[in-house]
């Protein structure tokens, strides 16, 4: 959810509130690739951590990630252990 500050400035003596609230929201779009480097290709599951809660999205089917309404403190994606498994492990491990 967007954030909201309100402030009051003071210089020589005076004061002055702002006449309204400063609203603040931020946005996180990244595009998620394999060790080669290419697009995923698929609509990958997610969940986005905030310092307000999470949330589940899923990717486009390029890898993009697009959230947008973040709040201030920084987000972390976490992709379900399903998705990470099947598009980042290294062909020579071999099958777990």
């Amino acid at each position: 959810p967007p954030v909201q500050f309100t402030f009051t400035a003071a210089a020589v003596g005076r004061t002055q509130a702002a006449a309204a609230p400063a609203a603040y929201d931020d946005f996180l779009d990244l595009r998620l690739v394999n060790r080669p480097g290419e697009a995923v290709g698929q609509a990958l599951a997610y969940t986005l951590c905030t310092p307000y809660g999470t949330r589940r999205g899923t990717g486009s089917d390029a890898g993009v990630v697009d959230e947008k309404g973040l709040p201030p403190g920084g987000a972390t994606i976490v992709l379900d252990a399903d998705t990470f498994e099947q598009q980042w492990r290294d062909p020579s491990e071999g099958d777990a």
